[in-house]
């Protein structure tokens, strides 16, 4: 199996695949913003989607990448209750390289950030890199893989299957993601008591959690496509999540510990 990718895309096989995996196209469902990427040859264009992420993160480039805040207090809890070991961590999409030093700071680990952008050698521990591709090295050596960059995969299924091939056993990935209420540029949240216990405490309780349109119950299908293409050999894994946060657990649900009662003391 391939770490990094062809780009030469195909979007008709490329939509094809998200058809035999059960996930809408419409493009207000989906983050396959492929219109964006289309070259005047009628073709997907790798070369204008790293021209477009660079110009987005040189947009954003003074300020700093998402505040974990609480957030992170759950993250950090989840990893200390569910992870063993500890060992080493990657960010995806980071931007200015904020999450990788908190979580590095948080665990004492080494942990690597990806940018697609040349501004990556600017910041310590970021590498120029498109997270669709991975390292050998990271293969089944992972513990935590955070992101608040996933909607800009144009592949989402490859991408999660290669994540997923990254995390080891009691490993995790860790994706930010939005509920109902969200609206570009504004995110609604909710008090604690405003979630359901399916929401608090249910796995594989994804009705609301939603990110830029793909819902949990698609990162499920995504995970079950590469299973069933051959792409990962995984046969135990969890989906939860805490507000704006889906995580993808390699563990049975049955072993699953969640302290959301020190957490919400905590962080609530």
């Amino acid at each position: 199996m391939n770490l990094v990718m062809d780009k030469t895309i195909n979007l008709a096989d490329l939509k094809q695949k998200y058809t035999d995996a059960g996930i809408e196209l419409k493009s207000e469902e989906s983050f396959l913003a492929l219109d964006g990427y289309i070259g005047e040859d009628g073709l997907f264009d790798y070369e204008k989607y790293v021209k477009t992420q660079t110009a987005l993160n040189k947009g954003k480039l003074g300020q700093n990448g998402p505040l974990l805040s609480n957030e992170e207090g759950f993250l950090v809890q989840f990893a200390k209750h569910n992870t063993e070991p500890i060992k080493f961590g990657l960010c995806h999409g980071t931007r200015r390289g904020t999450e990788q030093e908190s979580l590095s700071e948080k665990f004492n680990i080494d942990v690597i950030g990806t940018e697609i952008s040349e501004t990556a050698s600017q910041f310590p521990k970021t590498i120029e890199w498109d997270f669709h591709d991975i390292k050998e090295e990271w293969v089944d050596n992972t513990s935590i893989i955070y992101s608040n960059s996933f909607d800009h995969a144009f592949d989402p299924i490859y991408a999660l299957g290669n994540w997923m091939r990254c995390i080891h056993k009691t490993g995790f990935i860790y994706l930010t993601a939005f509920v109902d209420g969200y609206t570009p540029g504004r995110l609604v949240q909710r008090t604690w008591e405003d979630w359901t216990e399916s929401e608090k405490y249910g796995i594989k309780g994804y009705k609301l959690a939603d990110m830029h349109g793909f819902t949990a119950e698609s990162v499920v299908k995504m995970v079950e496509y590469n299973h069933n293409q051959g792409v990962i050999d995984i046969n135990e894994w969890t989906i939860t999540y805490c507000p704006v946060s889906i995580i993808l657990w390699r563990g049975q649900e049955k072993d699953l510990k969640l302290d959301w009662e020190g957490f919400k003391t905590k962080f609530g």
